[in-house]
């Protein structure tokens, strides 16, 4: 995922897709504690997205309220 092609998107979009992130990870968290996650990179890289895109919310949401 890459900030460049989050910025295109309106903040509902973000939204979406930082609960289905957000979820993801919690499933990828269940899944580490039951020890049944294979892919342990998947964590981290959920976590870093996340951010990614909750940066990218608040830099747009602060641009629109700036105009």
């Amino acid at each position: 995922m890459i900030a460049k092609d989050l910025r295109s998107n309106s903040l509902s979009e973000l939204e979406d897709k930082l609960a289905n992130l957000v979820r993801e990870l919690v499933t990828v968290r269940m899944q580490k504690a039951m020890s049944e996650n294979k892919q342990t990179h998947l964590q981290r890289k959920l976590k870093r997205d996340i951010a990614r895109i909750k940066t990218v919310y608040n830099e747009i949401k602060q641009g629109s309220a700036d105009e």
